[in-house]
């Protein structure tokens, strides 16, 4: 799993709609909103690198989104993966 914490920018202030809209997935939680509410922080929660990739392109494409800026991974699945790989090529 792979989670992703961001500043998603907006056009218009934060609504009712524009929650459902970005949390219909599942995977977007929102965390916090600016005191303009122009801005929120959000987790993404992928399967893999990839899976983030193609939520960052669902979410940047929802009407009245500006940006997406992501600023901390977590490779929880990934990194353990490559720690198995590298033992057993030990």
């Amino acid at each position: 799993m792979v989670l992703s914490a961001c500043i998603i920018s907006l056009k218009n202030p934060f609504n009712e709609q524009i929650a459902r809209a970005l949390c219909q997935s599942g995977r977007v939680e929102i965390h916090g909103v600016s005191d303009d509410r122009l801005q929120l922080v959000a987790i993404f929660e992928a399967q893999d690198s990839k899976d983030i990739e193609r939520l960052h392109e669902e979410i940047s494409k929802q009407e009245g989104v500006l940006d997406v800026a992501h600023h901390a991974f977590h490779f929880e699945d990934d990194v353990e993966a490559l720690c198995s790989a590298n033992q057993q090529a030990i």
